[in-house]
């Protein structure tokens, strides 16, 4: 089992980022009517099956992680994605939660994923750019990431062979006119199911890792030339 925040603290200049925060869960534990506490309930029921986050009602569940709080314009959650029978189904990110958030899916049945959406406030339409389209190719198991790529701009990537690289990426705009808060959560309905979650509340810039290791190599030099 591991259930894990992580906040850092980075003093490393503009830029760079001034702090981090990184949640996980994988839910290998015991069989439940909930996520456990390290979660709240907004919605219908979420609960543990099988190692899996999975919805335990026919009505849309959605979960907030507790204790993770990050500006939503530096958010990413990703997720393993199935589908566990038959039935109708969806697995999705929630970001940006508060009064309004960025809730962004995969659906389909028959045990495979055939569609995507992008929402917010729990599948509410009125997104511009949003709505609910067709896969470009449908899978059955993926590695799922929803993040902002500005404060309007965010993006659905699709790794279905699990390599760390997205094979299908899908982006929406539009998010900037809503309410947006610092949370961060999973969203399930019917036989969706989510894995291996992980919510970011950072999303580093190569740059920044450019300015790190420069700096390094100063500090090298520096004490070198003390020597």
């Amino acid at each position: 089992m591991k259930v894990r925040i992580l906040t850092l603290a980075l003093g490393l200049g503009s830029a760079c980022f001034a702090g981090a925060q990184v949640f996980t869960d994988d839910f290998n534990r015991a069989d439940s009517s909930s996520l456990g506490a390290n979660w709240t309930q907004t919605s219908a029921t979420t609960q543990i099956a099988n190692n899996m986050a999975v919805n335990g009602q026919s009505t849309p569940g959605m979960a907030i992680v507790n204790g993770f709080s990050a500006a939503y314009t530096v958010q990413s959650v990703s997720m393993d994605v199935s589908l566990t029978n038959a039935n109708l189904g969806y697995v999705g990110g929630v970001l940006g939660y508060g009064s309004d958030d960025i809730f962004v899916k995969v659906q389909g049945s028959g045990g495979t994923f055939t569609n995507y959406g992008f929402y917010h406030a729990n599948n509410s339409s009125g997104v511009s750019g949003g709505g609910f389209f067709s896969l470009n190719t449908t899978f059955t198991s993926a590695r799922i990431t929803v993040s902002v790529l500005s404060n309007d701009s965010v993006q659905l990537g699709i790794d279905t062979d699990f390599n760390g690289s997205f094979d299908q990426t899908y982006t929406a705009t539009g998010y900037s006119a809503y309410s947006l808060g610092t949370g961060a959560g999973i969203a399930l309905y019917g036989s969706g199911a989510g894995d291996n979650y992980r919510a970011q509340g950072i999303v580093p810039e190569p740059a920044s890792f450019a300015v790190l290791g420069l700096g390094a190599l100063a500090l090298l030099r520096r004490r070198r030339s003390r020597k």
